[in-house]
């Protein structure tokens, strides 16, 4: 459907000013000079004429959940509307984060949209009125896509995998495509995701096992047991277990659950082992204590960190850690490339956050979001090319990928086995400069073909 014929179809169907029914069924009473689009319509033919005219039967035209003829609130005025609806977490785990990833999605659509938006045909909006805060708890999460389900074709984005997971069947049965934000293995298997979870770039569980990558010397592997953690760590063994195995393979006790502030016993087995790589996936106050403490004790050899292991708070300038982290010691592994790394849509990314202001702090999130939402459009813009415009033909559409254009934000060749690693810059925008940019280990098509981690 490209404009035009849009336009024909708003023309067919005047009054219309819900979404989600079927055009010709809607309650607003049309003008009476409208031809209504369900009865035969009479072609003019010259008034001598004696023939009866002849008449056509419109088809009607259905319109699913969440679409409509009438233009956004700030899409174009000659483009209809896609509502896209958000279940965040702006009070638990992700609550530093969420803004940042709401950011994202929302400045990509605007910009998709300063672009003539989907097909030509449609643009697309995510509104404040379809986000609900569900905390990653289940039941929580079950209410809010209650509550916004009537008015959204799909969801721009989902935080909670647990809860996501919790009402899988709820977005089955919806026919709800989402995009998730965080990055756990499961979602690349239809097994898992049900058709329904588009994600982008590589898990946890594949940077991981690239974090390893082809080491020839001894591996430590310290990790607590959050799910981002437990599921980079299958991925960190798995490779080690193809090479020289591990030299140890520790749990640590998160500090706020009662674990060692100085985290003196990892530090100890690190420097009584001294490995020559340690692969780390703890949260930032862990990080901070370990690698600092072995650093600073004479270890000398180098540390992997899983991304969500860093924050901007270890090299700040009160932090004792900040020149460890700041040093060629550490290096972080994760699935997108720096702020300033140079693609067409880095370049689109930054104009768009540039235009609302995003702070240096949430500029990692923002891009998390906006790279998210590739896929989706990738559906979306196949369902409507097809003229499939309700969620099931986005979910049609979904199950037919077999490419998605990141605009070179992600690898056209397997971006979900491709991992960044970067070490730290204070002056970097995301304090994040590549030292090697979008890798993939040998091996791991092989061992990647079922989800790294369980949800118990």
């Amino acid at each position: 459907m490209d404009r035009r014929s849009l336009i024909q179809l708003r023309r067919r169907i005047p009054g219309l000013a819900c979404a989600a029914l079927v055009l010709f069924a809607c309650t607003a009473d049309p003008p009476a000079t409208v031809v209504d689009p369900i009865a035969s319509t009479t072609s003019t033919v010259p008034p001598t004429s004696t023939t009866d005219p002849p008449t056509t039967t419109l088809a009607p035209v259905t319109l699913g959940k969440g679409f409509s003829v009438e233009p956004c609130g700030n899409g174009l005025p000659a483009l209809g509307c896609i509502t896209l609806g958000t279940i965040t977490d702006e009070t638990g785990s992700a609550q530093f984060r969420a803004p940042g990833y709401f950011a994202g999605a929302q400045a990509f659509w605007a910009s998709r949209n300063s672009s003539n938006g989907i097909a030509d045909a449609f643009s697309v909006e995510v509104l404040r009125a379809d986000k609900r805060d569900a905390a990653g708890d289940p039941q929580a999460f079950a209410n809010a896509l209650a509550s916004i389900e009537p008015n959204v074709a799909a969801l721009s984005h989902v935080v909670g995998v647990a809860a996501i997971e919790a009402n899988m069947s709820a977005l089955v049965n919806g026919a709800l495509v989402s995009a998730p934000v965080e990055s756990w293995s499961g979602w690349a298997f239809v097994e898992t995701d049900v058709g329904v979870v588009l994600e982008s770039g590589a898990s946890w569980c594949v940077n991981g096992y690239n974090a390893v990558k082809s080491s020839t010397g001894s591996i430590g592997l310290v990790s607590d047991q959050t799910l981002a953690a437990r599921d980079f760590s299958e991925g960190a063994r798995a490779a080690a277990a193809a090479l020289n195995g591990l030299a140890f393979d520790v749990s640590v006790t998160p500090i706020a659950q009662g674990g060692e502030p100085s985290q003196q016993s990892i530090v100890a087995q690190i420097l009584s082992t001294s490995p020559e790589l340690v692969v780390l996936a703890t949260g930032p106050s862990e990080a901070g204590a370990i690698i600092g403490g072995s650093v600073l004790a004479g270890y000398g050899g180098t540390f992997t960190l899983q991304e969500s292991s860093f924050t901007s708070a270890l090299v700040d300038a009160s932090s004792g850690v900040r020149s460890v982290f700041l040093s060629d010691q550490v290096r972080v592994i994760g699935s997108l490339a720096p702020w300033d790394f140079e693609s067409p849509g880095h370049e689109r990314m930054r104009f768009a956050a540039d235009a609302i202001g995003v702070p240096a702090s949430a500029r990692r999130a923002f891009q998390v979001g906006w790279v998210s939402q590739y896929p989706l459009l990738a559906a979306i813009d196949a369902a409507v090319r097809a003229q499939n415009l309700d969620r099931r033909g986005i979910v049609s559409a979904a199950a037919s990928l077999d490419h998605v254009d990141y605009e070179g934000m992600l690898p056209d060749d397997s971006p979900a086995l491709s991992s960044i690693s970067f070490r730290i810059d204070a002056d970097a925008p995301d304090l994040f400069v590549s030292e090697e940019s979008f890798f993939s280990s040998e091996g791991l098509p092989n061992y990647f073909t079922a989800p790294c981690s369980d949800l118990s």
